[in-house]
């Protein structure tokens, strides 16, 4: 699945030498940047269940679940 940024972040759980501090999404890149994510990542991203207290991302609509197992039908937006 993927999903669409709607509040920019420095994603601190994707750090590489490239990436140091965390890969920085701008509003409206596509999330993940490459590979898969754990639920509990999407869980933090995608409620205000995380230290910032904000949404990051949102479901892309239409997209179908091929990047991960999990269900953010009962997700608001």
């Amino acid at each position: 699945m993927k999903y669409e940024v709607i509040r920019a972040f420095a994603d601190m759980a994707d750090r590489s030498e490239e990436f140091p501090n965390g890969r920085f999404y701008r509003v409206g890149d596509v999330y993940p940047a490459r590979g898969k994510v754990s639920k509990a990542r999407l869980s933090e991203l995608l409620t205000m269940d995380n230290t910032a207290g904000v949404i990051f991302i949102k479901q892309i609509e239409g997209d179908d679940n091929n990047g991960t197992e999990r269900d953010t039908s009962s997700f608001e937006s």
